[in-house]
């Protein structure tokens, strides 16, 4: 009899079908998921119920750990307010924040932490991912990624549809033009570079942020890229989804309201590129759509 774990309902069927291999990732329920984030140690210390505890406190306050952390880092404690008692207590017990107040944490790290709820978002409707794939393609002379990269989250729609995020972190702790660090010409070409390669269903380019940045995308997709039997569609201010680019490759964004609303966003702002693709290929069960 085969057990239903033994039954691989995740992105390596799809995978598979284009003849690729996933040889590395980490999945949503396994204590390596938070491997590279500030909670890497902390988690693999936890017994379940407690890893259960603090999963959910991260996706409920994630940019509000964010802000303690910066305040922290930045040494503006005199900004502190009620709120933050909590979070800081939780930090000092995770050991990211010292006993005499010094952000112990590589501040780079806190971006990894976004990959993992953006995970969270997908796996907590069922849809199979890997956190961090590494992916062996069939070309003898290519068979890995042209950038050596791994992918941030990688995520199978259903037996043969795949949808592949790259999650753009901001450098949350510092001042100095966080935007501008992930709208990058050079990252930019290699996140379309990447998903010629892959050819998933739906490729993300997600930024953590609520800024519109459709004239900064606009001025890097210059007019001899789009000479080149390339189209770019520019939506609307009112839309999480900034720019789609030939039917597949998608940049978005986080619009939350408020830092409470913000997994809600999170989840908004993939669920309206999945409406976008159901929409384009004109047919309503094509891609599931997260609550």
């Amino acid at each position: 009899m085969v057990r239903l774990n033994q039954i691989n309902i995740g992105p390596n069927i799809a995978l598979g079908r284009r003849g690729c291999l996933l040889e590395d990732g980490k999945r949503p329920y396994t204590n390596d998921y938070y491997d590279g984030t500030p909670f890497e140690p902390y988690f693999k210390s936890l017994d379940l119920f407690k890893w259960h505890d603090i999963r959910d406190f991260i996706k409920t306050n994630f940019p509000d750990i964010v802000s303690v952390c910066r305040k922290i880092h930045l040494e503006l404690h005199e900004s502190f307010n009620d709120k933050d008692g909590k979070i800081i207590k939780i930090l000092k017990e995770s050991k990211i924040v010292s006993e005499d107040f010094k952000l112990i944490s590589n501040i780079e790290s806190f971006g990894n932490l976004f990959e993992c709820l953006v995970g969270y978002a997908l796996y907590d409707n069922q849809i199979q991912l890997y956190r961090e794939s590494k992916i062996k393609y069939p070309f003898p002379h290519k068979p890995y990624d042209p950038d050596g990269q791994r992918y941030d989250i990688l995520a199978a729609l259903d037996l043969t549809k795949l949808m592949w995020i790259e999650c753009k972190k901001p450098l949350y702790l510092s001042n100095d033009n966080p935007l501008g660090n992930v709208i990058s010409k050079d990252n930019i070409e290699k996140f379309i570079r990447r998903a010629y390669f892959l050819k998933p269903d739906i490729a993300i380019y997600l930024v953590d942020t609520k800024d519109d940045y459709k004239e900064k995308l606009k001025a890097l997709l210059k007019s001899e890229f789009l000479t080149t039997g390339n189209y770019v569609e520019l939506f609307d201010d009112s839309n999480s989804i900034v720019a789609r680019l030939n039917g597949f490759i998608y940049f978005s964004r986080v619009c939350a309201k408020s830092n409470k609303l913000f997994y809600s966003a999170l989840k908004d702002s993939i669920n309206q590129v999945l409406y976008d693709a159901t929409r384009i290929n004109g047919n309503n069960q094509i891609f599931q759509i997260i609550k």
